[in-house]
């Protein structure tokens, strides 16, 4: 099981072995058993790429269970049929190497793809974009009007007076949070050209569990949708 991440695709590994709750030791830790854990608990559905992290990246966890995994091909059903250690607690293991896993299931989105979730209307929600062919949450961290304008704009909406939401305004769902420390200059037309981080690929982000996502409100003009012509008078 994953446990402690903000979504059933994410969070430390635990193992039952012997009727037990074990974690996963960092050493010698690699993809190929990534990916085997990833293969067992989802194997109804086709995941796009996966990613671990060391040292408690999603908190610690508790007694003397501690695997190691001497060996993985990465072919097995189950990470029990690798090639396990049960006494890492013994050997130089501790659960501040605890390891994490993230499994990005294949959303058949096209990258840099964005679309907005759980608004009322089809002019706000919570924002998800497209990496890798999965739909991640955008982190709060760096989100403000100019964002939001850069959002709205992509998805052809009215952004003069866009609104930034944060705090999971419109809740946290089940995506990843993939992109933190999001910076436009708010004249960019993808939220893609815009500066950013991508968590998968970052040796500096050290906790994910329950961070807030990014919402925005798409309000006011676009250069496409005038709401008027040029010299026009109304009483009202």
């Amino acid at each position: 099981k994953l446990v402690d991440g903000s979504s059933k695709y994410e969070g430390r590994v635990e193992v039952c072995v012997d009727g037990a709750w074990y974690t996963v030791c960092d050493d010698n830790y690699d993809s190929d058993a990534t990916a085997v854990i990833c293969n067992q608990l989802f194997s109804t559905e086709t995941f796009s790429s996966s990613a671990y992290y060391r040292s408690a990246r999603f908190g610690q966890g508790t007694g003397y269970g501690i695997l190691k995994v001497s060996s993985c091909s990465g072919s097995e059903g189950r990470l029990v049929d690798c090639t396990l250690n049960k006494n890492g607690y013994y050997e130089s293991c501790g659960h501040h190497e605890d390891i994490g896993v993230r499994c990005y299931i294949n959303s058949g989105c096209t990258n840099g793809e964005i679309r907005l979730v759980n608004g009322s209307s089809d002019r706000e929600g919570r924002v998800e974009v497209c990496i890798g062919n999965t739909w991640t949450a955008v982190s709060e961290n760096g989100w403000d009007y100019r964002e939001a304008q850069v959002v709205c704009r992509q998805l052809n909406l009215p952004y003069q007076w866009a609104v930034p939401l944060i705090g999971s305004y419109f809740g946290r769902g089940e995506a990843l949070v993939d992109i933190y420390y999001t910076y436009c200059s708010g004249q960019e037309n993808s939220l893609l050209d815009c500066s950013y981080t991508i968590s998968r690929t970052s040796t500096s982000l050290t906790y994910f569990a329950s961070r807030p996502v990014a919402g925005v409100e798409c309000n006011g003009n676009t250069t496409s949708v005038p709401e008027c012509e040029e010299g026009e008078v109304r009483m009202v």
